[in-house]
């Protein structure tokens, strides 16, 4: 599976979480879940202020969830 924009990446961290309520994957897992849920909300955070800055700067920027990581390849 490739995750290519930050919408995908919520998609795939959701239905982590989802496997964690549901008791398959351990509590080691569980932690790395937890963390990855911290990046997730980083990341969320980091696109509402790029998308503020390029308002800011006179710029369209791409809908919520679809910010392009990487080059979109």
């Amino acid at each position: 599976m490739s995750i290519k924009n930050t919408g995908e990446l919520r998609n795939f961290l959701t239905g982590v979480m989802e496997d964690v309520k549901e008791n398959r994957l351990s509590y080691e897992k569980a932690n790395v879940i937890v963390k990855t849920a911290s990046q997730l909300n980083e990341s969320i955070y980091a696109e509402l202020k790029a998308k503020e800055v390029a308002k800011a700067l006179g710029y369209q920027s791409a809908a919520l969830g679809k910010m392009q990581l990487g080059d979109g390849g």
